[in-house]
């Protein structure tokens, strides 16, 4: 009967450590990339869900106000999350802000200029879902800095800070785009 030596053994022993060592590096860098990503939902979610309830017609403003502290479900300490920009004036300065009132900020999304004002708070009209003013939510964590841009009409979009530029991610804008509402079929009735 043959077995197998101690030498093997330990060959054996050592590889599925390493193996074992690189998944698990692997692992967690995935996990840190993903803390962002899970807040951007979110906040998309929430957003989506209070706008719903504006288009609604619901009455109670609390339903039709989205806020920031109560949007995240579940913090993180590795991820910042704030209304207050981020990037230098410098960056602002690259695109055309003529457009912006004096009130707001611009913010330059894939050279195209984004004039917003800073609030945690803010409040979606009965049945149009539109803001009084664009607001932007700032995701950031070490590995990555993330935007939620959100329009006067209600709508968002999702931009990512690459390179020292903000560039909009539509990628990310299909990934996160709500899922629209389950309605009830309607029954088709056949002259026979």
């Amino acid at each position: 009967m043959k077995g197998y030596t101690l030498i093997e053994l330990i060959i054996g022993i050592l590889i599925t450590i390493i193996a074992l060592g690189v998944v698990t590096a692997s692992v967690g860098a995935g996990l840190a990339n993903l803390q962002p990503d899970q807040v951007i939902a979110q906040i998309t979610s929430n957003l989506s869900e209070t706008k719903r309830a504006a288009l609604s017609g619901i009455v109670d403003i609390h339903k039709r106000t989205f806020n920031l502290e109560s949007a995240i479900k579940v913090s993180s300490q590795n991820v910042l999350i704030t209304s207050e920009p981020i990037s230098s004036q410098s960056q602002q300065n690259q695109c055309n802000s003529g457009l912006c009132t004096s009130e707001q900020l611009v913010m330059c999304v894939s050279g195209q200029p984004f004039c917003f004002t800073p609030s945690s708070t803010f409040i979606f009209e009965r049945f149009s879902g539109k803001t009084t003013e664009s607001h932007v939510i700032f995701v950031l964590s070490a590995n990555r800095k993330l935007a939620v841009l959100i329009n006067d009409s209600g709508d968002y979009a999702i931009a990512e800070l690459l390179d020292g530029q903000w560039r909009s991610r539509t990628d990310l804008q299909k990934l996160y785009a709500p899922k629209p509402p389950i309605r009830k079929s309607e029954e088709i009735t056949s002259n026979k």
